[in-house]
């Protein structure tokens, strides 16, 4: 487990490393997302102009700037730290084929998510107005543009990657905090 804990610990340390070394399109996504925090913070929790910008910052980073083509991956899914604030998070997901990550939520949350390596099957469930759970399934791929995530809308989901994985980029608004009923 130690072993585990270590390469986990390495793997997203070097994630935060690359926002640090290149003055690219991931530096670009985090200062616009910061941007959009400290200045429009309450225009997050739907969609509108300030989602749509950070949707299109999102569209220019792909796997090589976030330098992560070489991954080992030393389980199923392979969290990846790139920027953790107290008002936002960057991360990436790193699946291996057929990796599923379960049936979840995010409560509270706006969730910006692009596949930049890959393929996903997406699995989401919404309640309707009229009291009833719809489903819906899609397959991402990266050639589809990143998505947004509301927090009463494809809220609950669940992800399985493709025959060839997946390498999911996300920006969370607000982070999970368990003290305040994001977990």
């Amino acid at each position: 487990m130690a072993a585990l804990t270590n390469a986990l610990q390495a793997l997203g340390a070097r994630a935060k490393q690359t926002v640090m070394r290149q003055p690219n399109a991931v530096k670009a996504l985090h200062n616009a997302v910061r941007d959009a925090v400290e200045h429009h913070a309450s225009e997050l929790i739907k969609p509108g102009p300030q989602i749509d910008a950070l949707l299109t910052a999102m569209s220019a980073v792909d796997a090589a700037a976030l330098s992560i083509d070489d991954v080992q991956r030393p389980g199923a899914c392979t969290y990846l730290g790139i920027v953790e604030h107290a008002d936002y998070a960057i991360a990436a997901f790193v699946l291996a084929p057929h990796a599923k990550i379960p049936l979840h939520d995010h409560p509270n949350m706006t969730v910006l998510s692009s596949v930049i390596s890959g393929s996903m099957r997406v699995t989401s469930f919404d309640v309707g107005a009229d009291g009833k759970a719809r489903r819906s399934e899609s397959v991402l791929s990266s050639d589809d543009g990143p998505a947004a995530l509301f927090p009463s809308v494809n809220n609950v989901h669940e992800f399985r990657a493709g025959d060839g994985g997946a390498v999911v980029l996300d920006v969370i608004v607000p982070p999970y905090d368990e003290d305040a009923g994001r977990a």
